[in-house]
């Protein structure tokens, strides 16, 4: 969407002469130019008409002037935009309906002669009218207070998620990597194990919450499959090691950037109306949805209502609002958490179009986000081997003690649980116990409990000591072969182990080449070894042909060697 400057910049000088006549500027140095294209008085022009529309009272006075229908073309244009802008032939035919033919030719001229509204054209054919930002943020700033709940004495309760949403996402990922997590032929999580997730959470009972966060994982291939089980991907790491407020920003933009993408983008007025509003003063709903049905009809009532709810409730999920009452009749406002989220956006739209930002602006926005976003790092070990951490735990921290502590709650903190199992799992990933005593020692607010480190210790001497090795076993009865046999083997890079005096463990894979290479070099193993290997290991070691060699000298007494 353009500003005013921009329309300004690409209007005719003849347009800005007659537009300086209708609002009655009086332009410094006006005359003409004798010579040349008129650029002075284009500049002249161009800087008069922009002051004049930045007054916020002359914007007030101009707006009284104009009549009940040229006021609702320009409010039926405001809130039926796309993103291209309202098609006018369906917003002529709107005024017409309800104020007579030809009305909506008499209002276009006026609008269009004060430089209220300028056309569009796509692709040089179909015509759409466009509003300044500026005439827009005017016409929302009228419209909030037809919005706002009365005054009242006391405000019933209301509901305010902070950054819950956030955190159980955190919850969520730390599941998938604590616990074997199904995934269903359909792509989700059993509900088995997304019961058990949600158990965690800090609204076990509403799925639709839980069912948009899953959906977000898995379109941004945080999570992913692998043999029928739930694990993190490549870009949920990387989204992890950004600091939390990015983290934060990133994860936002995710879930209602689909709501500015629409057509009409009704979540652009119903953020405006937040950030417009008083601080202490609620939205009503119903009257919300009121002024849509003023403009809208039909199936695109019905589908901008619906727009309009869902992106109310993901902003109360994330915190962005406070909620009193239902999203049928209750009442909304900007949290503080709402206004950083607002001047966010509304910074990023000034990039988007080209306008520079003040420096002093940026810095408070980012002190504001520092402020949600501290990113504790302190611990308390506790003697019952409970780890209690803050909410507000910078998620690396909370990753990492998800790698060898059992998170079992969530509450107003969360509660790890050291275990055995823990840290065994743990000491998979390549943490060991002195990995783990060296973090807790680093984060914890006091000395480790010493029983805690005592049953760390202990636990962790235990770990890695028992192993399995696949292989086949050579026996040697005679002393005096057995040194000749382990040469032998040694030579031939088949030694693994000498497990006793003349029992040698060599791979399981190279029995065959083993037996022929010892019969051949005079090692003449006893019968049942050669009837076990033929038995046993046949199909396993064997190719075709070999298969077909042995069962012919084994059943016909026939040899092919």
């Amino acid at each position: 969407m353009k500003n005013l400057a921009k329309y300004l910049e690409e209007a005719p000088l003849d347009f800005l002469r007659t537009l300086a006549h209708n609002l009655n500027l009086k332009i410094p140095g006006g005359n003409k130019d004798k010579r040349g294209p008129g650029k002075k008085e284009r500049k002249a022009l161009y800087g008069a008409i922009l002051a004049y529309f930045q007054d916020t009272r002359n914007l007030e006075k101009l707006w009284q002037q104009l009549g009940e229908n040229e006021r609702f073309f320009l409010e039926l244009v405001h809130f039926t935009s796309s993103p291209a802008g309202a098609d006018t032939s369906r917003v002529n035919e709107k005024v017409n309906k309800l104020w007579g033919e030809d009305t909506a030719r008499e209002v276009r001229k006026r609008v269009l002669d004060y430089g209220l509204v300028f056309i569009e054209k796509e692709r040089y054919v179909k015509e759409y009218y466009a509003l300044p930002v500026e005439i827009r943020h005017f016409i929302s700033s009228q419209k909030v207070w037809t919005l706002l709940e009365p005054l009242r004495k006391e405000d019933p309760a209301y509901e305010n998620h902070g950054l819950f949403l956030l955190i159980d996402f955190y919850i969520l990922l730390a599941s998938v990597l604590q616990w074997e997590v199904k995934v269903a032929q359909a792509g989700h999580i059993y509900k088995r194990d997304r019961k058990r997730i949600l158990s965690l959470q800090h609204f076990p009972n509403d799925e639709m919450r839980y069912e948009l966060l899953e959906r977000m994982a898995w379109g941004l291939q945080f999570l992913v499959e692998e043999r029928g089980k739930a694990s993190l991907g490549k870009a949920a790491w990387e989204w992890l090691k950004l600091p939390q407020a990015r983290q934060w920003e990133f994860f936002t933009s995710w879930l209602l950037e689909p709501h500015f993408a629409g057509s009409p983008v009704w979540a652009e007025h119903v953020l405006a109306f937040l950030l417009l509003a008083p601080r202490s003063r609620w939205i009503s709903l119903p009257h919300l949805y009121r002024l849509v049905a003023d403009y809208n009809s039909g199936s695109a009532l019905k589908q901008a209502l619906t727009h309009i709810r869902d992106f109310v409730q993901k902003l109360t999920w994330l915190g962005l609002v406070e909620l009193k009452g239902d999203l049928d009749k209750g009442a909304i406002r900007a949290s503080e958490l709402g206004l950083v989220f607002g001047e966010s956006a509304l910074q990023e739209s000034f990039k988007e179009r080209g306008e520079s930002i003040p420096q002093e602006r940026e810095q408070k926005l980012k002190e504001a986000l520092d402020r949600h976003f501290p990113e504790v790092k302190d611990i308390v070990v506790q003697p019952d081997f409970e780890i209690l951490a803050p909410l507000e735990i910078s998620p690396r921290l909370f990753f990492e003690l998800v790698t060898f502590a059992e998170l079992k709650g969530a509450d107003r903190a969360f509660i790890f649980k050291l275990n055995e199992s823990g840290l065994y799992r743990g000491f998979l990933q390549g943490r060991g116990v002195k990995d783990v005593l060296g973090l807790l020692e680093k984060h914890s607010k006091f000395p480790l409990p010493p029983n805690v480190r005592t049953s760390l210790e202990d636990w962790g001497s235990r770990m890695g000591q028992v192993y399995l090795e696949r292989g086949l076993l050579v026996r040697c009865l005679k002393e005096e072969l057995s040194t000749q046999l382990k040469t032998f083997l040694e030579a031939r890079g088949w030694l693994i182990e000498e497990i006793a005096p003349g029992v040698f463990l060599v791979p399981g894979n190279i029995a065959r080449p083993c037996l022929l290479e010892l019969e051949k070099n005079g090692f003449f193993p006893q019968p049942q070894v050669r009837e076990h290997f033929i038995h046993g290991l046949l199909e396993d070691q064997l190719e075709e042909e070999d298969i077909l060699t042995e069962v012919i000298e084994r059943f016909l007494g026939l040899k092919f060697r």
